[in-house]
């Protein structure tokens, strides 16, 4: 059963687990040498956790390690409410006294280390939760990421260390280790005497596409030799017999010492035994073996072929490619017009011999082969031997060059066969890519693959529509595949008809996230989408937020000198197919894009690949994913992959090279045609479909077609999770003082689809339920949870003796004006200041057996019985009051305290409900508001947008606020009725709270609100402009007025802002509305710094960012404008200005920083927030290195990451693209972060003679420079 992986297979350990040497110590029990896994005590709801290092981690001063964390069982109790595979890990090790997990942020969270070990170079960490890959080809079964695993009672988590596939280490070859079969070990008066029997056996390692072997195979006809350690030959005193037949060595020794252990067995001159290394170590201590490899020094550092063959012209040319990577596997396949090959190999070891041998393929015998010469390459398997020797170690490689044979192939055919095997490769649901593979070979899908299809494809789109789930990318290409089917994707019904249609189009188009580089191919491929006629299916809304430009500047900003995009093939295919119709059209602009920047972008990229393509028709890489990707993208572009020219090496072709991995039921294999692979296959698909369409009548590019859509009306029902419900109540409510809550007897559902026939009555497994605390006496709210849906009962906690605590009560009633009072309760109970408003209406509902749906994070009510948002009309929904009064907060966050009266009412039209006043138009009191149509407002943009105007501003009594196109346009996409609501008031003592109060002191505070229906708007996406009067009071200077936001916890964060004292106004630019404080400072009113002047290129950067608090002198009078910046110093700074609360931080994970410096607490906000990442170290570490000198470009990579990740602003174009002359000098982690900063207008080169400009990346930063660089960051000075 799944999750008992290493419970109850103990007799099938994968092989890629057993870490040869450590299964082998682990069973000399009669040497001592034993270790025993750690089990839970109890046998009730834990989760077991293994890690394994497979002799490749490393601790920073020992190698090899093996086995890191023996198999250990986690409970359940100990674990938070809803765990993750990563807190089980960090409780394993904590129970086995071991460090937790290490995981890198900057590289998707990926693991480091464990327990303090690390992975040597060119090894990787993999996850395994209950027997699956995280990533695998062909097991249809999901796993996520560590930080997002759920886990439960029974499961299984493997960590293993194996090599990367993308290394020069990975490979699938069986690895080889010794096994003790018997052994004795003692001493006497003639010294130490050891008898040991080893067994040599084969070990298959997991990959990404084998499940793991259920056995171990004892290797015979090996041949085996015992050698001393280097050195000390002389010191031993041995024999050594062995038993071929039966893979065994017979080994007895006297006296302390060292030995090694290897074999070779050759089948067909090829060594079949990869790493067969151990060593043998006598001591006083006992007898240790050990893995043992001196392969680093054996190896192959470098292997050339430079293969001569025929052009179609019958002219002799060559190419010379790299061959590391087809070294002792299936070997390179070239096509039968290459005649020759001359092979150049060195070792890692400089002193190591290599010697080579060689067999023509259908010649009987090796002979030897000198190296750099020329060798005829006959049709079929030619075979080199590398024998590479050193002092203590031989090894042997071989290479296989296989040459096709003289026979005329037929490609046509070998397609159509292909095309053949893999349509039936669908992969799992949704099956979006073999949709649109199948749209491109012109074939409809059966009825039961469109209902199958559409049941998963509605519940992909109902999660991102309502719960912010998934991207916009993978939306963009599931509409492309959904109009493929003729499906219109703006008019998505609901399939029990209670929603209103969902216009999936314009969720993308309106997309509130941020674009990423593989999210804007999709989206720009859905935007161009055409009719037949031209016309685009889906024409763009006004202003949309995700605008094609920014899409095509995206795909186009991520292309490297190289020509490649994002430096990655696969990634150049996928951008080509996005960019054809504009590298195609004969128009200078289409779209309103110019298009010859991307036909220049698009040429570089096609010879790029040209370039990097391989005598074999690939890459090098020997996959076929990256081979289809770019079949895909020359397709898309016109470009036949296999007759262009510029894609044949030596006879070889894309085609060629693609077809290379069918398997023998024609399929596709991942990195060989043994395996079938499904997304190979799939991929494999797509790129045979389109290439046909070049020669056919269907369009070349898969996602480029003509689209006939119309409203679709027969979804299937999707089953999307919308609410949970205890069904049941426990055995036992009520409790005495600090006994233990007891679930026993309680049952729990989950509801699908808002259909309360449509349920799943769940395990105790699913779901997690709330810590309850019984220490006091009182009502206690349980919360239990289920992917995201929660549900809450009480129970009673007796008090001392068993008296009964008072209960607090609230009242409830849910009705409509069709169906009256749905559901009702006059006395609920509830638990003070925890139960909120919607607890209350989630369970009346529930005990009611009432259906309903709550969205965006729990936080609204969508439907209730069948009665949903806009179900009545467009104003229409639901709408809650307590006591009479709206509370203007979700419900999710209306907390209660005993005695309220909750009504909820469903309105046709909430303008006309009670406290409309709110939304249309407000009393006003004490504070000033200004009403404004929506009519007006898109009047206001349109002029915007014609040029008319640069802003939109609003003047009332206590102040002015300003909107440019940006805000402007992000508060029409969020007004939900007809108008909308600006107030600037000054906020009284009653508004905020105590730490507010006591921030702002007598200082004062504005509110600044806008709202509009039932709804507070707050971010804009754009810069709002405000303008405050203020009267400087008696001996006030004008240079010491502050602005500050002042955020929940009473902290003032200041602003860039300032104050004129002619019009006595202080304005300043925010992107945000809240509280805000007009402060003094009076430090700031006098200039303290005696070497920062008025004459100074620096003065206002400086005076600027000392005013705001960023940047400090480095005493009173001094600021060291010349000094060198240090990276604690930087760190510092940008923690000031970003206004964290640095006391919340009590600890720093580099080993180099004490959080009791002064810098302490600003570095460990750094590394949370992702400005800086650290050094790693060998040992699994990180260091900071907070007293080195920041150089411009490290300042640049920080502020960099300050600005996505703290300010999370993306900064427009300012200045012209420079290439500096030193450009060359830039590492490669800062020159995209170099490149933003310096168009943003944030950083500046220095000019030269000539008029070019350097960058001077290594020089070190001074503290003048950085303040002007974060001066440049915070003033918009255009």
């Amino acid at each position: 059963m799944a999750g008992n992986y290493l419970k109850h297979q103990k007799s099938r350990k994968t092989l890629a687990l057993i870490l040869m040497l450590a299964l082998l110590v682990s069973s000399w029990g009669l040497f001592g040498i034993s270790a025993e896994p750690v089990y839970a005590e109890g046998t009730e709801g834990y989760v077991t956790v293994r890690i394994e290092g497979n002799g490749h981690g490393t601790d920073g001063t020992i190698t090899g390690k093996d086995t890191i964390l023996d198999e250990t069982q986690v409970l359940m109790a100990d674990l938070p409410s809803e765990p993750k595979a990563i807190d089980a890990i960090n409780k394993a090790l904590e129970l086995n006294g071991l460090e937790n997990a290490v995981l890198d942020e900057q590289n998707c969270y990926a693991p480091v280390s464990f327990g303090g070990v690390t992975y040597q170079e060119g090894y990787g960490w993999h996850f395994i939760y209950n027997d699956a890959e995280a990533w695998n080809g062909l097991l249809d079964q999901p796993v996520k990421g560590l930080l997002d695993q759920p886990v439960k009672k029974d499961d299984s988590i493997v960590m293993y260390l194996t090599a990367d596939w993308t290394s020069g280490n990975y490979r699938k070859d069986p690895y080889y280790s010794y096994f003790t079969k018997k052994g004795c070990f003692f001493s006497n008066e003639y010294g130490l005497y050891a008898e040991i029997s080893l067994i040599l056996k084969r070990i298959i390692p997991a990959d990404y596409e084998t499940t793991f072997s259920d056995s171990v195979e004892v290797v015979t006809d090996a041949t085996v030799s015992v050698t001393p350690s280097a050195g000390n030959e002389d010191k031993y005193s041995c024999s050594a017999a062995t038993d071929p037949e039966n893979g065994i060595l017979n080994f007895s020794c006297w006296g302390v010492g060292e030995y090694i252990i290897s074999a070779t067995k050759i089948v067909d001159g090829k060594n079949t035994i990869s790493r067969p290394y151990c060593k043998i170590i006598l001591s006083e201590g006992g007898v240790e073996v050990s893995a043992y490899s001196t392969a680093q020094d054996t190896n192959l550092s470098t292997l050339s072929h430079e293969f001569k063959f025929m052009d179609p012209s019958e002219n002799e040319w060559s190419q010379t490619i790299n061959g590391i990577g087809y070294l002792n596997g299936d070997g390179i396949t070239v096509n039968n017009k290459v005649k020759k090959v001359a092979v150049n190999a060195t070792a890692n070891d400089s002193a190591a011999a290599v010697a080579a041998s060689y067999k023509a393929a259908d010649d009987g015998d090796f002979s030897s082969y000198d190296l750099g010469k020329d060798a005829d390459l006959n049709a079929g398997d030619n075979i080199f031997k590398f024998t590479v020797t050193n002092d203590t170690d031989t090894q042997i490689h071989t290479l296989i060059i296989t040459r096709e044979s003289e026979d005329e192939r037929d490609i046509p055919t070998e397609i159509s066969d292909v095309i053949a095997g893999v349509r039936t490769v669908k992969g799992s649901q949704p099956i979006t890519d073999w949709i649109l593979a199948m749209n491109a070979i012109g074939e409809e899908i059966s009825e039961g693959d469109k209902e199958e299809y559409l049941a998963a494809a509605l519940s992909e789109i109902y999660k991102f529509a309502y719960r912010g789930e998934g991207s916009a990318g993978g939306m963009a290409k599931m509409a492309i595949a959904l109009a493929a089917l003729g499906i219109d994707v703006t008019n998505i019904q609901d399939s029990q008809g209670i929603d209103a249609p969902v216009n999936l189009f314009d969720l993308i188009a309106n997309y509130k996230g941020s674009i990423d580089k593989y999210s804007a191919p999709y989206i720009l491929l859905l935007y161009d989408l055409e009719k037949a006629n031209g016309e685009k299916v889906y024409p763009l809304p006004a202003n949309p937020k995700v605008k094609r430009e920014a899409l095509i500047d995206t795909i186009l900003n991520t292309q490297k000198e190289s020509g490649l995009f994002d430096e990655s093939i696969d990634y150049t295919g996928m951008a080509m197919s996005a960019l054809a119709p504009y590298y195609l059209s004969v128009s200078d602009n289409l779209n309103g894009i110019d298009t010859a920047r991307i036909k220049t972008a698009i040429g570089k990229a096609i010879t790029a690949l040209s370039t990097r393509q391989s005598i074999d028709g690939g890459f090098g890489s020997r996959n076929s994913n990256t081979t289809s990707t770019v079949i895909l993208g020359l397709a898309a572009l016109g470009i036949d992959a296999h007759n262009d020219s510029r894609f044949i090496k030596g006879g070889s072709t894309l085609i060629t090279d693609l077809l290379s991995f069918r398997t023998n039921d024609n399929k596709l294999g991942f990195d060989n045609n043994t395996l079938a692979n499904v997304y190979a296959s799939i991929q494999g698909f797509q790129a045979l479909a389109a290439y046909e369409n070049l020669h056919g009548s269907g369009s070349s590019n898969l996602y480029h077609f003509d689209a006939d859509v119309s409203v679709y009306t027969n979804w299937p029902d999707a089953k999307l999770l919308t609410s949970i419900a205890v069904t049941k109540m426990p055995d036992i409510l009520t409790y005495d003082l600090n006994e233990p809550f007891d679930p026993t007897g309680m049952e729990v559902t989950a509801y699908f689809n808002a259909n309360p026939n449509n349920f799943e009555i769940l395990t105790d497994g699913d779901y997690t339920i709330s810590p309850i605390d019984t220490s006091s006496a009182g009502t206690k709210m349980v919360t239990v949870s289920y992917q995201g849906q929660t549900a809450t009962f009480n129970v009673t906690v007796l008090g001392s003796g068993g008296s009964v605590p008072e209960e607090k009560t609230v009242k409830i009633t849910i009705k409509s004006s069709g169906k009256g009072t749905i559901a009702s309760d006059s006395a609920y109970v509830i638990e003070p200041g925890k139960t909120t408003v919607m607890d209350v209406l989630k369970a009346v509902l529930s005990k009611a057996k009432i259906s309903f749906q709550v969205a965006y994070g729990g936080k609204y009510v969508a439907e209730i019985d069948g009665l949903g948002e806009f179900t009545g009309g467009e104003n229409s929904g639901w709408l809650y009051y307590v006591d009479g009064e709206d509370p203007k907060k979700s419900a999710a966050d209306c907390k209660l305290y005993g005695g309220e009266v909750i009504e909820w009412i469903y309105t046709l039209d909430f303008t006309k409900e009670k406290g409309s006043e709110q939304w249309n138009q407000l009393v006003l009191t004490e504070e000033i508001t200004g009403t404004i149509a929506k009519d007006a407002l898109d009047a206001v943009l349109k002029d915007i947008n014609a040029g008319k105007a640069d802003s939109w501003t609003v003047s009332l009594a206590l102040g002015e606020i300003a909107f440019d196109r940006e805000a402007l346009t992000g508060l029409l996409d969020q007004i939900s009725g007809d108008s909308v609501e600006i107030t600037i008031e000054q906020a009284s003592n009653k508004d905020l709270n105590a730490k507010q109060r006591e921030a702002a002191g007598d200082r004062p505070v504005y509110n600044i609100n806008v709202t509009s229906g039932k709804k507070n708007i707050s971010e804009f996406g754009g810069k709002i402009t405000i303008s405050l009067p203020y009267k400087l009071k008696e001996g006030e200077s004008p240079l010491g007025i502050v602005v500050y936001y002042l955020n929940d916890e009473g902290t003032l964060i200041p602003l860039k802002g300032s104050y004129d004292p002619v019009s006595g106004k202080v304005v300043f630019t925010v992107d945000h509305l809240s509280y805000f404080v007009i402060g003094y400072d009076e430090a700031l009113a006098k200039w303290p710094f005696t070497d920062v002047t008025e004459s100074d290129w620096f003065y206002t950067p400086v005076k600027y960012a000392y005013e705001r608090g960023i940047f400090k002198g480095i005493d009173d009078t001094t600021f060291a404008p010349n000094s060198p910046l240090t990276r604690s110093m930087l760190v510092a700074i940008l923690a000031r200005m970003s206004g964290a609360d640095l006391s919340a931080y009590n600890e720093v994970s580099f080993n180099d920083v004490d959080i009791d410096s002064w810098y302490g607490p600003s570095v460990a906000w750094a590394k949370e927030t992702g400005v800086v990442s650290g050094y790693a170290n060998k040992d699994g570490s990180f260091s900071f290195k907070p007293d080195d000198r920041i150089s411009r470009q490290d300042i640049a990579v920080m502020l960099n990451n300050y600005n996505e990740k703290v300010a999370k602003k993306s900064y427009e174009q300012k200045a012209t693209k420079l290439t500096f002359t030193d450009h060359q000098q830039i590492a490669n982690y800062a020159k995209a972060a170099v490149e933003s900063m310096q168009q943003a207008g944030i950083i500046n080169g220095i000019k030269n003679a000539d008029g070019s400009f350097r960058f001077q990346p290594l020089n070190n930063a001074t503290r003048a420079e950085a303040a002007t660089m974060i001066y440049n960051m915070l003033v918009d000075k255009n």
